[in-house]
């Protein structure tokens, strides 16, 4: 946001947009992993030549593991130990130039995230415990008052202090001093468990509360600028098991993990990383998983402040084969073999390649097929990346959150993308005089539509570039710009709608920069205390009453009790219709 600030017009502009303010600093936070090393695909240097170390504020270092010493205790020990800082870097993958010399304390990646963090003053890194295949002796270094103790302090001595493990003439006292600004837990999971091989037990919620109490105690008592983080899962069935009200009050912020919402687990494909609920999603997960729901769930359910939580993106898609052709391969059986994981910056090559890129209004999510090989691929991209940004902003959530780094391209487009908050711009030179060309009009929301105060309103086109003529549409309410699409599918999404009347439009730009206006749409967005009723399936409606449904208020037009499947409030049928302005006048 520093950029946009500096000019005072531009700043004056962007807070008349509704809903849009600078309550607090966004959060870019990027997981960096340690192993980057070990075949030179992506390193520390990366990060400052893509230009995103101008742009991130957080980097989370991934991982350190809880295991064992040769006494049974619970002490820290890293991943990839080998390139943490042992192993020298080289002129060629140093941020300066500058190799590292083999008789030097600390080399690899910790002296390059040093480097790094002096040429970027503002940037804070954290040293994140745990994850996926790193959480096997969390439960029991959190156990007992004597484990968490120890391994807190065994914590705080190597990383905010230092003091690394001396190993080939590497590390030793202080030798990684000022390089953590405090620490990110990622526990995978509490209580029930999450890879193969974890320990858990019954406790481990109110032991990890304890944990985090005395890591914050610590923490302060050298510093209480350090920062206490936690990397928590989307799925309600895993988040019961942290204490999440008592340990917010604790925890500078909560990251939260939305993706990996659909994969190699489920036979049925999915979106393993969308913005927003779909009424179309089969019930293979009851929760109908997004980013929205786990927001609310944080939010709504635990009492979690906004600024206390970060959105979730995905650098990297889930794939499926052997995918059926119907719906595009989308909630299609299939099956997940080695390739069911791959970075955006391989999956953004593959319209190149026979897939075709596809768009689903309801989530804001875009995702690949391949009708001849049958491969389908769920992944974010600059446009699903740049609604969740604005979706975090607009909510007033501290920031964004992404695993990781590595999964972006060589110039940093998604990690710009959130920062910018749109899609990579593009320079359309206008080349001749001319008429507007291009017939479109906004199909939703529709003239007269009532939404709820806050809610998210999804603004879809009837505009296809079949021709590829279209460079751009820029999407408005009340003449104040939200974002704009620079390729695929022509919707877009105002977030957190504010009372009152409101005027929406897009304006279309040609290959030879002829500008097309939509007809403006207006609608009617009422307090929240005027309709407070959730539709829900299976609940008897009757004439006249008014339901929410995805922040649109619908009015029953018919009793009726079958609420299922083909009669959501948006479904079309003769049941419900949505409150319309046109209707009242």
């Amino acid at each position: 946001m520093a950029k946009i600030l500096k000019s005072g017009k531009i700043f004056a502009a962007l807070l008349m947009i509704p809903g849009f303010t600078f309550a607090q600093r966004q959060e870019i936070v990027g997981y960096f992993p340690g192993g980057g090393m070990r075949n030179n695909y992506y390193n520390a240097k990366n990060i400052e030549t893509s230009g995103s170390a101008d742009k991130l504020t957080v980097i989370d270092y991934a991982f350190c593991e809880p295991k064992p010493d040769s006494l049974g205790r619970i002490v820290p020990t890293f991943s990839s130990p080998l390139y943490a800082f042992q192993q020298p870097c080289t002129a060629q993958f140093s941020i300066d130039g500058v190799g590292d010399d083999s008789s030097q304390a600390l080399r690899g990646n910790f002296n390059q995230l040093r480097k790094l963090k002096a040429r970027h003053p503002h940037l804070k890194i954290l040293i994140s415990i745990g994850g996926w295949g790193g959480s096997t002796y969390f439960s029991d270094a959190a156990l007992t008052k004597e484990s968490r103790e120890f391994f807190v302090d065994s914590c705080i001595s190597m990383f905010i202090k230092g003091n690394l493990p001396v190993v080939n003439g590497a590390g030793g006292k202080a030798a990684a001093a000022g390089i953590f600004d405090g620490i990110d837990i990622d526990w995978e999971f509490p209580i029930s468990g999450g890879n193969t091989g974890v320990h858990y037990n019954a406790k481990d919620n109110d032991n990890l509360s304890e944990l985090f109490k005395l890591f914050r105690k610590k923490l302060d008592e050298i510093d209480p600028k350090l920062l206490l983080t936690a990397a928590l899962p989307a799925q309600s069935s895993n988040v019961k098991n942290f204490n999440v009200a008592e340990d917010s009050k604790i925890l500078d912020w909560f990251t939260l993990m939305t993706y990996d919402l659909y994969g190699g687990w489920d036979t049925t494909t999915g979106h393993h990383t969308n913005l927003l609920t779909s009424s179309d999603e089969p019930p293979i997960h009851p929760e109908k998983l997004s980013l929205d729901r786990t927001v609310k769930l944080f939010h709504d359910k635990y009492g979690v402040p906004y600024n206390k939580l970060l959105g979730g993106a995905a650098f990297y898609g889930r794939g499926w084969s052997q995918v059926d052709s119907t719906n595009n391969g989308l909630y299609q059986k299939g099956k997940v073999g080695g390739g069911g994981y791959g970075g955006y910056r391989h999956l953004v090559q593959l319209e190149n390649e026979g897939y075709k890129l596809y768009w689903d209004k309801s989530t804001l999510s875009h995702w690949l097929y391949n009708p001849q090989e049958k491969i389908f691929w769920s992944f974010d991209d600059p446009q699903s990346i740049a609604l969740k940004a604005r979706y975090c902003n607009a909510h007033h959530l501290r920031g964004i959150m992404f695993w990781e780094l590595s999964g972006d391209d060589d110039n940093g487009t998604l990690v710009n993308t959130i920062y910018t908050m749109n899609m990579p711009n593009v320079q359309i030179k206008k080349t001749r005089e001319g008429k507007n060309k291009i017939r479109f009009s906004v199909t939703n929301p529709a003239q007269g539509d009532y939404y709820v105060e806050g809610s998210d309103v999804r603004i879809n086109t009837d505009l296809t570039n079949n021709d590829r003529s279209i460079g751009k549409v820029e999407f408005f309410v009340d003449n104040i710009s939200v974002g704009f699409v620079t390729k695929g599918n022509f919707d877009w999404a105002w977030f957190n709608a504010s009372k009152g009347e409101h005027l929406i439009k897009a304006i279309a730009e040609d290959s030879s920069g002829i500008l097309s206006e939509s007809a403006p749409v207006k609608i009617f967005v009422n307090s929240s205390e005027k309709c407070t009723t959730i539709w829900q399936p299976g609940k008897t409606y009757r004439t006249n009453e008014q339901v929410i449904y995805n922040g649109k208020i619908y009015v029953c037009v018919k009793t009726h009790t079958l609420s299922y499947g083909a009669n959501t409030p948006d479904s079309g049928t003769e049941f419900w219709k949505p409150l319309n302005g046109i209707d009242q006048e």
